[in-house]
């Protein structure tokens, strides 16, 4: 099967879960169609391999409920594409968003853990931050979601009240009121002062 026949193929997985009736399984059929004649060869073309990764991508997204097939295809995954920087480097990311959504947090934060120690100037850098905090705030280990809620908020361009939200209430977990009220005042464009209407 040629590269347009895998393009053509990973387009209709995208057009049958896009449809009035989505149909999962035509378009896990169609992912599989595409991994199964990845070519990994050295004339394989850049283009090709990024084929491939979404069509690995599209299925895990499928998986997710079934954790097993999931845990391996993740696995697979990065197996897959460590030779490749930029695929490598997205593949750790998602297969990390991936553990989230299943709920396994324990892998999820090695995962997340490797990525930032990797890939430190990675544009996902900010975002995989904020996921690690978000996940050690939920766990209730505040004072190891404060220096990631932290970086996220050093490193994004993206809208810090979230994070600045959550980030005041670690320190409020850890009793630093003040740390909670500088970030807030920081991050809201407002004082406590101006709260009271002073």
């Amino acid at each position: 099967m040629d590269y347009q026949e895998r393009l053509l193929r990973l387009q209709f997985a995208k057009v049958a879960l896009q449809g009035i009736k989505p149909d999962a399984s035509l378009a896990e059929k169609a992912y599989d169609q595409v991994i199964k004649t990845a070519d990994f060869s050295p004339s394989a073309t850049k283009e090709d391999h990024r084929l491939t990764y979404d069509a690995y991508r599209g299925k895990l997204s499928l998986t997710i409920k079934n954790r097993g097939l999931a845990k391996r295809l993740a696995s697979t995954m990065i197996e897959v594409f460590h030779k490749d920087e930029e695929l490598a480097e997205r593949a750790l990311f998602d297969v990390a968003e991936a553990y989230i959504r299943m709920e396994e947090k324990d892998g999820a934060v090695d995962l997340l853990r490797k990525f930032l120690r990797e890939y430190p100037r990675s544009e996902k850098f900010a975002e995989a931050s904020f996921a690690l905090g978000r996940i050690y705030h939920e766990q209730e280990e505040p004072a190891e979601a404060i220096p990631h809620y932290l970086l996220y908020l050093n490193k994004t361009k993206a809208d810090k009240r979230l994070a600045a939200s959550f980030l005041s209430d670690c320190y409020l977990a850890i009793g630093d009121v003040d740390g909670a009220r500088i970030v807030l005042e920081q991050y809201s464009g407002f004082t406590i002062e101006e709260l009271r209407g002073r």
